[in-house]
C-alpha cells in the first residue's frame, strides 16, 4: 500500500508484537500541517510550553491540529498484510482503507486586490499620444469612494505621454471595510469614474457625448455652474437645479466622459495555491472583457485652404491643371488633417476648379494656453523643372555657364527668391505666398480659426 503525505511533519513511532505466531508490526504515525515559524511575514503564537499554537502566513491560518494513524503489519508464512486505523476524538481506534483525514485551512483579509486596464480615446477612438493626465475613481459598491489598506480613496492616475495606445494597467488593492473580510469565492462590484476637474463648467448637450456643442449652464446666481461647486451642494440643492440628463462638463477644450463602468470581480479558489483569485469584467464593454474604456471629447476646428490659378493671355487646355503645395513655415506650427499628422498637402487647379486642400484640424493643445496663436504656412506652386529663370524686369537670368537658368538647376536659393519668376510653355509659375491663420479659444470654451488678410 502507499501513503503519501504532502507538507506535512510524519512522527514514526514503531512497536512489535508476537501473538499466535504471526509476526505484527505496528506503526503510529502523528500528523500535523507543516510551518515555518522563521518565513518572512508568518505569525506565530505559542503556548506556555513554547509550542507553536496558532500560524498565520500570506493571510492564511493553518489548522495545527494533529491527527494520528496505525498501519499494522501482519507476516505469516511469508504473506504480508497490512491493516489502517485512524484515532477518532473518543481516543478508539477506527479500522478503514477509505477513511480520510482533513486540515483546514482559512484565507482571510480585508484586501481585495483586482488588475485593471483603463484605456482612454478621444472623439470617438482617436488615440491622442501626449494630451495631457487622467485620473479615475474607485468607488464601492455603494458607489462610495473605495480606500486603500491605509484609508485613502483610490484614485488611478494616466499619463498619456507613457500609455501605449491610450492604455494603462493598474493593480488596484481595496480595503472592504472594518469587520468584512474576503474568506471564501465570491463576487464583488466595484465602479470606476473618470475624475472631472473642479473648474469644468457645465454645458447642454446635444444627447451625443462626443459632439455635445451646447450652452453654459449656470447656478441660481447666473454664473457659470462648476462642477466643484456643484458637487458640493446638497442633494436638495442638486435637484433644485434640475440640470438636463445629457449634461456635459467642459475645461479647457476637454469633454469629460461622464459615464461609469461597472468592474466585477469574481474571487475564485485556486486548487493547487489555495489562494483566492481574482478575474475581472467590465460593463459596459465595447472592446473586450479586458478594459475599461472611457472616451473624450476634445475640441477641434477645421478650416480649409484654396487656390485659384488663373493664366493671362491664353485659356485652358481641356484638362489641363496645376499643382500646389502648402508646407508648415516653422517648427512650431500643426500640421494635422482629419487624417492624422502631415509633412505637407497637395492639390491641383484647373479652369474654374481652385485646389482645394484637405482641411487643417486645430486643436486645444495648439494654443499652449495661450488666448490666441497665429501659426504661417507656405503656398507653393509645383514648377516644371524645364521652367526658365526671368528677373522683374522679365530679362532672363543665365547659369555660371552662360545657359539658360532651368529651376532643374537653380539653388534653393533662387528657387526662393521672391525675386525670380518662372516661365515654361508660355505660362508664368507663380511666387510662394505666406498665408497665417489665427487660432482663439472662445469664452465659451470652443475654438474659432480665420485666415489672416494681408
Amino acid at each position: 500500500f502507499h501513503i503519501i503525505l504532502s507538507g506535512f511533519r510524519i512522527k514514526f513511532i514503531p512497536v512489535t508484537n508476537q501473538i499466535d505466531g504471526v509476526l505484527i508490526r505496528e506503526f503510529i504515525y502523528t500528523i500535523r500541517e507543516k510551518t515555518d515559524p522563521e518565513a518572512e511575514g508568518a505569525t506565530v503564537t505559542r503556548d506556555g510550553e513554547g509550542n507553536i499554537a496558532a500560524y498565520k502566513l500570506d493571510q492564511v491560518t493553518y489548522d495545527l491540529h494533529e491527527e494520528k494513524v496505525k498501519i499494522l503489519l501482519r507476516e505469516e508464512a511469508g504473506k504480508m498484510t497490512t491493516e489502517l486505523f485512524f484515532l477518532n476524538e473518543a481516543g478508539e481506534w477506527i479500522q478503514g482503507e477509505n477513511l480520510t483525514t482533513a486540515f483546514e485551512n482559512t484565507y482571510a483579509t480585508e484586501l481585495i486586490g483586482f488588475p485593471a486596464e483603463i484605456r482612454k480615446q478621444f472623439n470617438g477612438g482617436l488615440y491622442l499620444p501626449g494630451t495631457g493626465t487622467y485620473s479615475f475613481a474607485v468607488l464601492d459598491s455603494a458607489q462610495n469612494p473605495a480606500l486603500d489598506a491605509e484609508g485613502n480613496p483610490i484614485v488611478l492616475t494616466l499619463d498619456m505621454a507613457e500609455a501605449a495606445d491610450g492604455k494603462a494597467n493598474f493593480d488596484v488593492d481595496v480595503m472592504l471595510g472594518e469587520g468584512v473580510v474576503i474568506d471564501k469565492p465570491a463576487t464583488y462590484t466595484f465602479y470606476l469614474k473618470e475624475v472631472i476637474p473642479d473648474g469644468a463648467i457645465a454645458h447642454n448637450g446635444s444627447g451625443d457625448m462626443l459632439n455635445s456643442s451646447g450652452g453654459v449652464l449656470t447656478d441660481g446666481n447666473a454664473t457659470p455652474l462648476t462642477y466643484g461647486a456643484y458637487s458640493a451642494l446638497p442633494d436638495a440643492e442638486k435637484a433644485a437645479l434640475s440640470l438636463p440628463a445629457n449634461v456635459r462638463w467642459k475645461m479647457g477644450g476637454i469633454t469629460y466622459d461622464t459615464g461609469t463602468i461597472t468592474v466585477k470581480v469574481k474571487v475564485t479558489l485556486n486548487k493547487i495555491t489555495y489562494r483566492l483569485e481574482p478575474e475581472v469584467t467590465y460593463t459596459p464593454d465595447p472592446q473586450s472583457a479586458g478594459e475599461a474604456l472611457f472616451s473624450n471629447h476634445r475640441t477641434t476646428e477645421m478650416i480649409t485652404l484654396k487656390v485659384q490659378k488663373d493664366l493671362t493671355g491664353r485659356a485652358f487646355a481641356k484638362e489641363e491643371t496645376f499643382r500646389f503645395e502648402i508646407t508648415p513655415e516653422g517648427s512650431g506650427t500643426p500640421m494635422r488633417t482629419e487624417q492624422g499628422r502631415k509633412t505637407k498637402l497637395t492639390a491641383s487647379a484647373g479652369e474654374n476648379a481652385p485646389a482645394v486642400f484637405e482641411p487643417l484640424v486645430f486643436t486645444i493643445e495648439d494654443l499652449g494656453g495661450a488666448e490666441t496663436k497665429d501659426f504661417s504656412y507656405r503656398i507653393h506652386e509645383v514648377i516644371p523643372s524645364g521652367a526658365e529663370a526671368r528677373d522683374a524686369q522679365g530679362t532672363a537670368l543665365k547659369d555660371g555657364n552662360g545657359d539658360p537658368l532651368t529651376y532643374a538647376n537653380a539653388t534653393a536659393e533662387q528657387k526662393a527668391s521672391a525675386d525670380i519668376r518662372w516661365y515654361h510653355a508660355g505660362i508664368a509659375y507663380a511666387a510662394d505666398r505666406i498665408v497665417k491663420i489665427r487660432v482663439s479659444l472662445t469664452t465659451e470654451g470652443t475654438l474659432q480659426v480665420s485666415i489672416l488678410r494681408d
